[in-house]
């Protein structure tokens, strides 16, 4: 998998997910590298919303913790090139 496009839609006040963390999940169970989302990394600059990520392994899963701590895991199949991820409700 080259890369894998990642589009979070968070809660009213985030739609964009900005502090969640993704990381791609292997076979073995083993996590890949931590990305961040973030909403500006400079003056005048907004980072995009979606995420490119990717693995030396072939990725099964995508962690993604929202900024509320709350943990989804969405399986992923070996064509699948984007996925989108709704934040779960708080409990």
């Amino acid at each position: 998998m080259p890369g894998l496009r990642v589009v979070l839609k968070g809660s009213p006040g985030n739609p964009d997910g900005v502090g969640a963390e993704l990381r791609l999940e292997d076979a073995s169970g083993s996590l890949g590298p931590l990305q961040t989302v973030g909403a500006g990394s400079g003056y005048w600059s907004q980072d995009a919303s979606a995420r490119i990520l990717t693995s030396n392994n072939k990725a099964v899963a995508l962690r993604v913790r929202w900024p509320n701590r709350l943990e989804r895991r969405v399986s992923l199949t070996p064509s699948q090139k984007t996925v989108e991820v709704s934040q779960p409700p708080a409990p």
